[in-house]
């Protein structure tokens, strides 16, 4: 990802992970983290990192919890990628719960619903554009996809280009094409800083 990153006048890169930031205690004035932490090793850990160096401002994690919103038509084609999400993410009581817990802090929970014009490129942000995900840039650029099974991605999709072609996904879903937003589980959580 850093080598896809563009030079920005202001912007510095370090190198580093989340459960031990290479920042001075104190030093932020929030924090911001996004679809990221099912990749920690520890939220645990990562949460005290940022509590180190964001003391007194916001915590803010943008995560999905695949056990609330719509069911996707996705799990139809990916079984085994969605049944990974159940694992990867945990409840957002849990979520809230180890944050909350290593920091002091309560639990703010804001939903938020995925527009139909979502220019972002994470797994569930095309679910009215069936099409975007045979693009295997979409794929490589998605961890539930860059993560599984050749085989099981393969099989899913031919069996979303059959129904593609043959109108049965129109069938099934086509009224998501109409819809202006979807619920897939994404949620912000917020923790407000220690005054």
């Amino acid at each position: 990802m850093r080598r896809q990153a563009a030079a920005c006048d202001g912007v510095s890169w370090l190198d580093g992970i989340a459960e031990k930031l290479p920042l001075p205690d104190h030093c932020a004035d929030g924090v911001v983290c996004t679809l990221a932490a099912h990749h920690f090793k520890s939220l645990s850990y990562a949460a005290a990192e940022m509590n180190r160096v964001c003391p007194k401002g916001p915590l803010v994690f943008f995560t999905l919890d695949p056990r609330v919103g719509d069911d996707p038509w996705f799990a139809n084609y990916f079984p085994e990628i969605r049944e990974k999400d159940y694992f990867l993410f945990p409840p957002l009581s849990a979520f809230a719960e180890i944050v909350g817990s290593v920091t002091g802090r309560s639990a703010e929970i804001y939903e938020f619903v995925l527009p139909a014009d979502l220019t972002d490129r994470f797994m569930y942000a095309p679910w009215n554009r069936p099409d975007v995900y045979l693009d295997p840039i979409f794929r490589a650029n998605t961890s539930g996809f860059a993560g599984a099974e050749p085989s099981v991605v393969e099989r899913g999709l031919v069996a979303l280009r059959k129904d593609l072609e043959t109108g049965v996904w129109d069938e099934r879903n086509g009224h998501l094409r109409s819809r202006s937003t979807f619920d897939a589980g994404f949620r912000f959580v917020a923790f407000r800083g220690n005054h």
